[in-house]
């Protein structure tokens, strides 16, 4: 083999290969030192710090999953997180249930990249979710989904600021709402989170007819 072929391997092979986890689960998933600190050197510096590269540990990523950890490697090494789906759409009960856990899948990639501070991936993991959730259909399951992914972007996202993903929530839930508010599920959410709720009330438009005028509609 010529020697040739070898002149375009990245720099980053040669560098220290680390270890990331999750509190979830033992199983460790490895990615070079040197690409690392390229896509996330919010991470590459929290993990010099924490000192597990010295002491040959994994370095532990709290309040995530082993499935964000492989996209997240899978992205760094390839420039691509794994799409299997965006363009599907079907009743089956099957894929159904496949687009609303890819709902939560690209929901907790968007909050991984938030925490260590990863732009480009969190912008593509929220096109994905713009895009799944424009695929789903007004249902109990897919409805379920949509709120279970509202509770986790609340319990897990900071509410100081305005943050695109939130708003993008409030709005579709607005847009959706004859369909929604036949759900308990939808009540329950906005009973429990007052804030939310008013950021779906800033997108409601009003009623089309007047309550104090005869009836008489808006313009």
């Amino acid at each position: 083999i010529s020697t040739n072929s070898f002149t375009s391997v990245p720099s980053f092979l040669q560098t220290q290969v680390v270890a990331l986890r999750t509190s979830r689960s033992r199983t460790s998933f490895k990615i070079h030192r040197g690409l690392l600190v390229t896509k996330c050197p919010f991470l590459d510096a929290a993990i010099a710090e924490s000192r597990t590269v010295a002491n040959m540990k994994p370095y532990i990523c709290t309040e995530t999953r082993d499935s964000t950890l492989v996209a997240f490697i899978q992205w760094a090494y390839t420039g691509e997180e794994e799409d299997e789906s965006m363009n599907q759409e079907s009743d089956d009960e099957s894929t159904i249930r496949q687009t609303t856990d890819e709902l939560t899948e690209h929901v907790e990639l968007y909050i991984f990249c938030h925490w260590y501070r990863i732009p480009e991936l969190q912008e593509e993991a929220f096109r994905r979710i713009k895009l799944t959730l424009a695929m789903l259909r007004p249902s109990a399951g897919n409805m379920s989904a949509v709120v279970s992914a509202i509770r986790l972007v609340e319990a897990r996202l900071p509410r100081v600021g305005d943050d695109p993903l939130r708003d993008h929530f409030a709005h579709y839930v607005a847009w959706e709402i004859d369909s929604l508010r036949e759900f308990d599920c939808f009540r329950m959410l906005l009973r429990g989170l007052p804030d939310f709720a008013l950021l779906v009330f800033a997108w409601v438009r009003p009623s089309e007819l007047s309550p104090v005028r005869g009836g008489v509609a808006h313009g």
